[in-house]
């Protein structure tokens, strides 16, 4: 999915398939301690160093003293030592990281992990348990098979290659059934077991390999469907404890942690209905991405949107998109093409999107009423229509 902030942001490799515009309204600012609203002013920071996407964050504050720029300064410079903390941590790509020296063992092989990444385990395997594997983070070899990880940004003369390959790339053809069958065996999260407390963590890979053509493949994961969405509650957790209460988080256009919002007393564009300190949040249409289908409000929460529209590739006229069905070890190809959640956790939020994608109609609608009574849920089916559990959105004509 993509999520504009003003000018358009270039979509990142993660989950970016659903599109969202968030629309801000960047009022002339003023204090957070008390000071007239009017003294409120806004600063923005984005890089693409982390998570391999953009990473944005914008804070209102009075920045009248020099102080308080400084204060600023302080910040992103920690916000960035964070992020590059977390992507070591979390990324498959990082051999030296947690998830990538797991994914390097073979089947009976533990490892050592830090507290951030169990705690990102604990999440995700929640996610997968109430979802009924809808989402799992164990597809890592069938998204790489499909042709959806990070390797393929890379131009195609000095990208690793891979047995499975195609030889045309993705999009050429459809892969091996052999690698497929292989792969889908693999994707089996509960054979990722973590123990231990205390700030000690042991990482461990059970069941056994695939050999396909005389070479070992073992299971392997990939926490991008949660790890962005992790780095913004940190990043938003690291803001409030430099003083700053209105602004976003944004990792990868897929991922954002809201905080209050800063609205002119004068100006009220949505009182009429859900009250002007609210986030607008434009969910931009599957069927047409010019237009807006819809427009979600929010603060002080996250928020993620999924999609199977904007990252596919199409062959003999049959779409594959990068959300992958462990369960059939192919692209997804569930009635629900845009999934939207709002409150609480925005890394939750990233997975239940994902896990939504999955799901049939029906499958969607049950989960949603089973486990997310307390979240903003909007799904947006293949025919157009909707299911949700809340009215506090509306729809374009």
């Amino acid at each position: 999915m993509r999520f504009l902030f003003g000018p358009e942001l270039a979509p990142g490799p993660g989950k970016d398939l659903a599109v969202l515009l968030l629309v801000f309204w960047l009022l002339v600012p003023a204090s957070l301690f008390g000071s007239p609203k009017s003294e409120l002013t806004v600063k923005r920071r984005a890089t693409m160093a982390y998570f391999g996407t953009v990473t944005q964050i914008v804070v209102f504050a009075d920045f009248s003293r020099n102080e308080a720029l400084q204060n600023w300064e302080n910040c992103w410079t920690e916000a960035k030592a964070l992020l590059a903390e977390l992507e070591t941590k979390l990324s498959p790509e990082i051999p030296e990281g947690s998830i990538g020296r797991f994914n390097a063992l073979d089947a009976g092989g533990s490892v050592i992990i830090d507290n951030e990444t169990a705690e990102v385990f604990r999440l995700a395997r929640e996610v997968h348990e109430i979802s009924g594997g809808a989402f799992n983070p164990a597809v890592y070899l069938l998204t790489d098979l499909w042709g959806f990880t990070p390797r393929f940004n890379l131009p195609a003369a000095s990208r690793p290659v891979m047995p499975y390959d195609r030889p045309g790339g993705p999009g050429s053809a459809l892969p091996d059934q052999r690698y497929i069958r292989a792969f889908t065996g693999l994707a089996d999260f509960s054979r990722c077991v973590l123990t231990g407390e205390g700030g000690r963590f042991v990482l461990s890979k059970t069941g056994p390999d695939e050999l396909v053509d005389g070479r070992r493949y073992s299971l392997k994961i990939d926490f991008g469907a949660v790890g962005k969405g992790y780095a913004a509650e940190k990043l938003a957790a690291l803001l409030y404890r430099y003083g700053y209460r209105y602004g976003l988080v944004n990792i990868g256009s897929s991922s954002f942690r809201l905080l209050d919002r800063y609205a002119k007393e004068d100006e009220s564009p949505v009182a009429d209905a859900f009250g002007a300190d609210l986030w607008p949040v434009n969910v931009r249409s599957p069927f047409d991405q010019s237009e807006t289908y819809l427009t979600a409000y929010g603060k002080n929460e996250g928020i993620s949107t999924s999609g199977n529209y904007e990252r596919f590739y199409t062959i003999n006229n049959r779409r594959y998109s990068h959300i992958i069905n462990g369960k059939t070890g192919a692209p997804s190809e569930g009635e629900i093409i845009s999934a939207t959640v709002i409150g609480g956790d925005a890394a939750r939020n990233d997975a239940l999107t994902t896990a939504f994608c999955v799901m049939s109609a029906e499958e969607g609608r049950r989960f949603m009423e089973e486990h997310l009574q307390d979240h903003q849920v909007i799904l947006i089916l293949a025919d157009g229509s909707l299911i949700s559990n809340t009215t506090r959105y509306r729809r374009n004509p």
